[in-house]
């Protein structure tokens, strides 16, 4: 049976607006297909390269390569299984792809693919299987280096048991080789080891992962534990959003707390990269939303959450706080039932936010001044058309690039990423794909 079909058949282009244009209007925007999954996946991959720059999206179980400045596609290639996430080495040419499933749906287990960016060419793919057990891959995969400067990719996965699912987490090197496995952390719990799960990297190379009630670091080269740390007991107190770190290697992440009922208390935690509590703060009364904190290179963290309503999920809530003490700096709320996608900081300290609407309501890509949380710079909604964007947010080249289930569009930016602020852009390569901080 065949898993892959390379296409290099060109997509329908829509090029509203060339170069140079204002921040926030649209460029192009292209069809990439009907398949692609409401969830949110990684974002755009960028390739920076001279007029041969090109921009990776992700369409349901299909990696487009279109050009940066149109949006015309070099090629595709179609898996048998859906697409979680594409990671990019820009200075190797290389695609790290993570073909997954969910527990229980689909007859594959899925795999780890490595393919070259210019043409789509498979180089490895990695199958998870270990001592007789199968096993599959689950939401994330992440890129490090080994002691050589040669790539290291971690991948989040499940052992299926009779009784309940092991979580696994696997390094993979750069020949496609099983470099160390780990199936004996606890149970995961979400958003930890497995669906919704995500896989944090420091500057030394080490890695933070979060399972239902603790924060682990694993030492990424040899995949031994370095330190634990557990905040509850409980399932009604549980860690609920990935790991950011900043600058200075402290975490930031959020925790919900359901014992007051039918909506959760949301806390920000930070902790030293030596597993010290530094603070804890209360942010609102939420009902939903697994959000990663958004850090700033200014000595600003930010969180997404949702206050408590009894319509819909209630209204989201960004809140700014000291990275220092944890006080709150300014808190903004927006539309009841809009709901937080991705934010990413650019560097002129302005916040991107990418929202989709409710009942039939516009989604929207929102620019507002970090300073205030209040001051809007521009809003584009593709004239109240734009909606279902799943992905994160990505810049270079001019271009800020995301998807919807149906289209990859560039609007025209300026700016440029602020390269000292997280998710997955500190000590990492530029134009490989992150999901910002994005809603699971």
């Amino acid at each position: 049976m065949k898993h892959i079909l390379l296409s290099l058949t060109l997509a329908t282009v829509i090029i509203v607006e060339s170069r140079g244009a204002t921040d926030g209007t649209l460029a192009w925007k292209t069809y990439i297909g009907s398949n692609t999954p409401s969830r949110v996946v990684g974002s755009p991959a960028i390739k920076a390269d001279g007029s041969n720059s090109r921009v990776f999206g992700i369409s349901g179980n299909t990696i487009k390569s279109l050009n940066y400045n149109d949006g015309s596609q070099n090629w595709s290639l179609t898996y048998d299984n859906r697409i979680h996430t594409v990671i990019l080495n820009a200075s190797k040419n290389l695609i790290y792809v993570n073909k997954g499933r969910i527990p229980g749906v689909g007859t594959n287990n899925g795999a780890v693919h490595c393919v070259t960016a210019y043409g789509g060419a498979q180089m490895w793919n990695f199958e998870g299987t270990h001592n007789g057990n199968e096993y599959y891959f689950s939401d994330r995969i992440a890129l490090g280096i080994d002691y050589n400067g040669a790539d290291l990719i971690y991948a989040l996965g499940y052992r299926e048991d009779l009784v309940n699912d092991i979580p696994v987490l696997w390094c993979i090197d750069s020949y496609g080789n099983a470099k160390w496995l780990r199936d004996d952390l606890p149970s995961a719990g979400n958003p930890g080891i497995g669906t919704g799960g995500d896989i944090s990297i420091g500057s030394n190379g080490e890695l933070y992962i979060q399972t239902l009630n603790d924060i682990h670091r694993i030492h990424g080269q040899f995949g031994f534990s370095e330190w634990s740390y557990n905040i509850s007991s409980t399932d009604q107190r549980r860690i609920s959003s990935p790991i950011s770190i900043d600058n200075n290697g402290n975490l930031y992440f959020m925790i919900t707390d359901d014992a007051g009922g039918f909506a959760g208390s949301e806390y920000l935690m930070s902790l030293t990269s030596s597993g010290l509590l530094r603070w804890e703060k209360y942010i609102s009364n939420s009902i939903s939303g697994i959000h990663e904190p958004l850090v700033g290179s200014d000595g600003t963290v930010y969180v997404m959450s949702y206050q408590a309503s009894f319509q819909q999920l209630g209204y989201p809530i960004l809140t700014a706080l000291n990275t220092s003490n944890g006080t709150i700096k300014w808190q903004s709320d927006y539309d009841d039932g809009e709901t937080f996608i991705s934010t990413i900081l650019d560097n002129n300290n302005n916040i991107i936010l990418a929202m989709n609407g409710l009942n039939g309501s516009a989604s929207r890509i929102l620019s507002i001044n970090a300073q205030n949380g209040t001051s809007v710079n521009w809003s584009f909604t593709d004239n109240n058309s734009l909606s279902d964007i799943n992905s994160g947010l990505n810049i270079d080249n001019g271009y800020m690039y995301f998807t919807t289930k149906t289209h990859m569009y560039a609007l025209n930016y300026s700016k440029d990423i602020q390269l000292g602020n997280w998710p997955k852009m500190q000590k990492a390569i530029k134009s490989q794909s992150y999901k910002g901080s994005s809603y699971q």
